[in-house]
């Protein structure tokens, strides 16, 4: 499976660009705590800590409760930046087709294009918050419900809302195939063909 680009940890104490104004060298500085949130959480999964995420990025905790109130919340924004960023990369090339069904197909070949693109941010989409469902379920859901709204302009029947929940719940499911550890490149293909084929037999 191939990997994102490692994250480089933050600049020593003055060693910013100073070129930048404030409010850019926080958004930088945001924008790679949340890639380093991501990183550790896959190499650590429940078992992480803030002082695992501020040693990678090279930053203090004092910079880190700047911009999260705890590392719940730290993963709750990752999760929710990096599924906004899927859902638009996916929304893409869903787009670009023209058909119903190849925009299901072409749905389920850019879900797992995705994940395969960066496994680090596609893990946490599969943390499951107290009480939610992941965001991983949520973004494909919404993508799939996007896909069907175009669809309607072919007369296609309006589908069910658990119908879309059955097959975000299987695309998940997928997912969490996918990144499994030990899990072969090969695998992708079959996952991505079985949700294609769940996804035209249940809303064509």
């Amino acid at each position: 499976m191939s990997q994102a680009p490692r994250i480089e940890p933050a600049p020593g104490r003055g060693c910013y660009d100073r070129a930048l104004s404030r409010q850019a060298r926080q958004a930088e500085q945001k924008t790679r705590l949340v890639g380093w949130i991501a990183e550790m959480y896959r190499a650590r999964g429940m078992a992480l800590t803030v002082h695992d995420v501020v040693q990678a990025a090279g930053v203090g905790r004092n910079t880190f409760y700047e911009y999260f109130d705890g590392l719940d919340h730290a993963l709750d924004y990752a999760a929710q930046t990096h599924a906004k960023t899927m859902y638009e990369r996916i929304w893409s090339a869903v787009e670009e087709t023209r058909t119903p069904i190849a925009k299901l197909r072409e749905l389920s070949r850019a879900w797992f294009a995705e994940l395969e693109r960066d496994p680090a941010r596609a893990t946490l989409l599969l943390r499951l918050p107290v009480g939610a469902r992941s965001a991983a379920v949520s973004t494909f859901a919404a993508l799939l419900e996007s896909a069907l709204e175009r669809a309607r302009s072919f007369n296609a029947a309006n589908p069910e809302a658990a119908l879309i929940d059955y097959a975000a719940f299987a695309a998940e499911g997928g997912a969490r195939t996918m990144l499994a550890p030990g899990t072969m490149a090969a695998a992708r293909a079959e996952l991505e063909q079985g949700l294609a084929a769940l996804l035209t037999r249940v809303f064509r």
